[in-house]
């Protein structure tokens, strides 16, 4: 136990959550779930968005990387999410919350079975993956359902711009 919340002391993410928690305390009520790990592949990371109780977007979550599998596999995963969604999560947070960002992961064999990593507040200081909170927030906050992967691997020069501490 001790090395857990040692872990959370020194966490810059946590304290940026917690601070923001604080900020906001009308919002967002913080909580901290602890359960046992679940490896999740990397690739297999999603977050969504929802606004009004509807998911209106879902992106890759690792969105400076090209997985092929993704591509080939972007409907069923679109659909288990959006099942997930609407099936387990809604009604479990519709009474308390109406807009939030929720990150999925798929895990199991098949990747047939979703998970929920984590929510967010639905605020632009919440990484928008693949959409652009500036230029995409109405795309963000209202319907048709828009779902991002990366098609097609990011070529080098690219990558580098991702990666670079200036960014």
């Amino acid at each position: 136990a001790d090395s857990l919340f040692s872990t959370f002391l020194i966490s810059e993410r946590v304290y940026q959550d917690f601070e923001l928690a604080l900020a906001r305390k009308e919002r967002w009520e913080q909580n901290l779930a602890v359960r046992k790990w679940t490896p999740i592949d990397v690739d297999m990371e999603f977050r969504g968005f929802v606004k009004d109780h509807k998911l209106t977007a879902v992106s890759q979550y690792n969105h400076v990387a090209y997985f092929p599998r993704l591509v080939s596999m972007k409907e069923s995963i679109e659909s288990k999410i959006k099942a997930f969604f609407y099936e387990v999560c809604l009604p479990n947070l519709k009474q308390k919350y109406s807009e939030y960002i929720i990150d999925f992961g798929l895990i199991g064999e098949n990747y047939d079975k979703v998970v929920v990593i984590e929510l967010n507040e639905f605020m632009d200081t919440t990484d928008g993956c693949m959409f652009n909170w500036k230029s995409e927030r109405k795309l963000l906050e209202s319907e048709p359902f828009s779902f991002r992967v990366v098609e097609e691997p990011i070529p080098q020069e690219t990558q580098s711009t991702f990666l670079s501490p200036e960014s």
